[in-house]
């Protein structure tokens, strides 16, 4: 035995050597350990140490039981230290809140949930809008291309962000059963919105409203099952609006007439009208819990006949009554293709807008740009591009005798996708493009959005 290990120990203990020697070679010798590798180096030397020494089994005991010792410490101290991290990026995560309206704006009587905001192709995300205040549970609808799919993406959003929607926007309350976004969505939609401003009778500010009618309705708190006698949502907007819904959509015939079986009652109001928002949501509002200050209680609307290319369509402008903070939703209008200007003076009509605006006070507007700068006037059909926008922006200015419109917040809506070739960087995405015309047009000061779903 003593002659095998010197053996053993005379053929590593050349191994190492050699490979000092060699710096790394890749040459013969050494048997098995040959190759020039510095693991193996090491090895040699390890396995040499322990033929000559030969440490006793209680050292290496010890050896392993201090080295298991400190592992554990060293995991103990790592795990100690991501406790602490996560629990600081939790706690600065609630103080500051998260990034969206309801926390960035604190001085705004406006809160805007996104829920469509394409002008086509993008059939879950149609132009449609929610507005309400930070401090009340329910919500307006302007424009309803989409509702369902945008209301779960909101509360998808909202649980992303602090994993309890609660804690997001706090006024938003589900009953026990609804636990996940699909039911959660149901309800929302049933007993947060109040009530629908429709700006024109296209299908791509109303799909959400037909598709989803027979899901909406005043929900039993006890479950997701209807009250009866039905309570009605109201639909509201000019007469050319609600007679074309009434009569080519809820007619029984592309539809069921969901009004007719006491989903839904119709407001009509007139160009210029101007009136108290909460009257307008009929027996909805009956016996919610409102509170004295919440904003359906002091809300007031004013609507606006504007162009869209050979139809009528609206602008909504809201007021509220104690602080005269004003917020702006146009549907869609712009250039004409199809008809003359004369038959609708579009540039007229928005003059009759803006005058209307009390500047100081405006807390934002939405607004559509459809299509780029290189969009001919024949192809334009109702619709604006940015330099439309901005020249209409300058208008609102002039009218006010104002020169900037610094951080006046513009959310952009209405978006056409871009189907053709891209002829530069911006072009492959239409919302891309847009914004960068805008941008680099904006001499006003004008803070530019362009909201995503939700």
């Amino acid at each position: 035995r003593k002659k095998m290990m010197a053996n053993s120990s005379s053929e590593i203990r050349g191994d190492f050597n050699m490979n000092n020697q060699g710096g790394g070679g890749g040459g013969g010798g050494g048997g098995g350990m040959a190759g020039g590798s510095e693991s193996a180096s090491i090895l040699g030397s390890n396995a040499n140490y322990y033929f000559q020494k030969r440490p006793t089994p209680h050292f290496i005991f010890r050896m392993k039981r201090r080295t298991k010792m400190a592992l554990g410490i060293t995991i103990a101290l790592i795990l100690v230290l991501a406790a602490i991290l996560l629990a600081f990026f939790l706690t600065a995560k609630r103080a500051l809140g998260p990034p969206t309206p309801f926390h960035m704006c604190p001085d705004s009587d406006y809160a805007v949930v996104p829920l469509g905001v394409y002008g086509g192709i993008y059939n879950d995300n149609l132009s449609s809008f929610l507005l309400t205040s930070k401090n009340s549970p329910y919500f307006i609808a302007m424009d309803a291309g989409n509702l369902y799919n945008g209301i779960v993406a909101f509360i998808t959003a909202m649980e992303s962000v602090l994993l309890n929607s609660n804690e997001y926007y706090s006024p938003i309350l589900f009953p026990s059963w609804a636990t996940n976004p699909t039911q959660k969505a149901g309800w929302f939609l049933r007993n947060s919105i109040s009530g629908y401003f429709i700006g024109h009778p296209h299908l791509d500010h109303l799909a959400g409203l037909l598709i989803d009618a027979p899901e909406d309705y005043f929900a039993n708190p006890e479950g997701p099952f209807p009250t009866y006698p039905a309570i009605p949502k109201s639909i509201i907007g000019l007469n050319t609006t609600i007679s074309a819904i009434q009569t080519d959509l809820f007619n029984n015939l592309v539809w069921a007439d969901f009004a007719q079986l006491g989903r839904y009652k119709y407001q009509i109001l007139d160009d210029g009208e101007e009136t108290e928002v909460l009257p307008l949501m009929g027996n909805f509002t009956q016996g919610l819990p409102l509170e004295e200050n919440d904003y359906l209680t002091n809300l007031k609307v004013k609507i606006f006949k504007t162009c869209h290319d050979n139809i009528y369509s609206s602008a909504f402008l809201f007021t509220n009554n104690i602080t005269s903070r004003q917020f702006l939703f146009f549907s869609d209008t712009g250039v004409p293709s199809s008809v003359p200007e004369s038959w609708c003076n579009w540039t007229s009509h928005l003059e009759t807008v803006w005058a209307s605006v009390d500047l100081v006070n405006l807390n934002g507007i939405i607004i559509e740009v459809s299509f780029p700068d290189e969009t001919p006037d024949n192809r334009m059909y109702g619709h604006l591009r940015p330099r439309d926008l901005i020249g209409q922006l300058h208008v609102l200015a002039s009218l006010n005798n104002v020169s900037s419109l610094s951080d006046l917040p513009v959310i952009i809506q209405h978006v056409k996708p871009n189907l053709n070739p891209a002829v530069d960087p911006y072009s492959a995405e239409a919302r891309d493009l847009i914004l960068h015309q805008l941008t680099e047009q904006n001499n006003l000061g004008v803070k530019f959005m362009l909201p995503k779903q939700g």
